[in-house]
């Protein structure tokens, strides 16, 4: 009996060290976003569309008190960046998961009439889930064409990676824990100076194109 309760004091020991050392907010590339971060989220709906002095809604999409009433939270997104010291240190880097570092951030799609109009983000705020911020049209416009190109009713998870330093959102594709590919967004396409800037959804490049192209830009944004 002793042995066992010495076994299970050692089983125990080792899970809480797994669990100290583990990354802050180290969720998957496909989690679902923990229940307390998706109440912030809606609250955000009440706040930045249904509050009272909400003014100028028309740029994120909502043209009449219908469309208000309807909005709602859609596919919601963690925030995952690579730091530059992490992106400058390999001379061609391509291996995401050793570079990608989660943040506390998340994104919600808000969706209204069935269309994205806007991304809602959910910070975590002295120590505090807080919807923070809603705007990105065009990234939001651009996230329900890709989810609509790469369905999860599919079996496909994304994860949503942000270059702060260069201005670039790209994001993985992956099915059955498989990476197919990287799908740049605008504003990824423009710092690789692509021919054509137009986001297409099945336009997949490898991680090592998109980073290697992004290197130059970091290192003059950090001089």
């Amino acid at each position: 009996m002793q042995r066992m309760n010495l076994l299970s004091f050692r089983a125990l020991f080792i899970v809480l060290l797994i669990l100290m050392i583990l990354p802050p907010f180290s969720f998957s590339s496909d989690a679902i976003p923990p229940r307390e971060i998706v109440s912030a989220a809606q609250q955000g709906i009440e706040t930045f569309v249904r509050g009272p002095r909400v003014q100028n809604l028309h740029k994120f999409g909502f043209f009449n008190q219908r469309q208000i009433d309807e909005a709602a939270l859609g596919e919601g997104f963690q925030v995952f960046t690579i730091p530059p010291d992490r992106l400058l240190s390999q001379e061609s880097p391509q291996d995401i998961d050793a570079l990608a570092l989660p943040t506390s951030l998340w994104q919600f799609l808000v969706v209204t009439g069935g269309k994205a109009t806007s991304l809602l983000t959910v910070d975590l705020f002295n120590d505090r889930w807080t919807a923070v911020s809603m705007g990105a049209s065009g990234l939001a416009t651009e996230l329900e064409i890709l989810l609509e190109a790469w369905p999860l009713s599919a079996g496909y998870h994304y994860r949503l990676l942000r270059v702060y330093q260069a201005k670039s959102d790209f994001i993985e594709i992956l099915q059955g824990g498989r990476m197919i590919g990287m799908v740049p967004f605008t504003s990824c396409r423009m710092a690789m100076n692509l021919e054509n800037r137009e986001f297409d959804p099945l336009d997949l490049h490898d991680p090592a194109e998109i980073l290697t192209k992004l290197q130059p830009i970091v290192r003059m944004n950090i001089q």
